[in-house]
């Protein structure tokens, strides 16, 4: 497996030290969400349609460092996943389901 710090096209690296990436894109029936954030952040994330409905909501663990989302009930198309902290972390990732 390779190194997710090595990867430069699938990461996002800030000043605070969070990342954020996606193991693949596009997806097929699971998004797979590879995290890492400051320890004491609370981040909320959400699956939204390209036009902006919220379509799931979920509160992200920091004991872990992966979140699986399955998609397989939801059509090809594009989604958006939009995190944020409470540490000041705003990022939203566009994400292709294809089925």
């Amino acid at each position: 497996m390779s190194n997710p710090i090595e990867n430069k096209g699938a990461e996002e690296t800030i000043q605070s030290k969070n990342l954020v990436f996606l193991k693949q894109n596009p997806v097929n029936e699971t998004i797979q969400l590879i995290y890492e954030f400051q320890v004491n952040s609370a981040v909320k994330l959400e699956l939204l349609s390209i036009n902006g409905q919220l379509i799931r909501s979920y509160n992200l663990s920091m004991e872990q460092h992966q979140f699986d989302i399955d998609v397989h009930d939801l059509s090809s198309g594009l989604y958006l996943l939009y995190l944020k902290s409470n540490q000041q972390y705003d990022k939203k990732i566009k994400v292709s389901i294809v089925h």
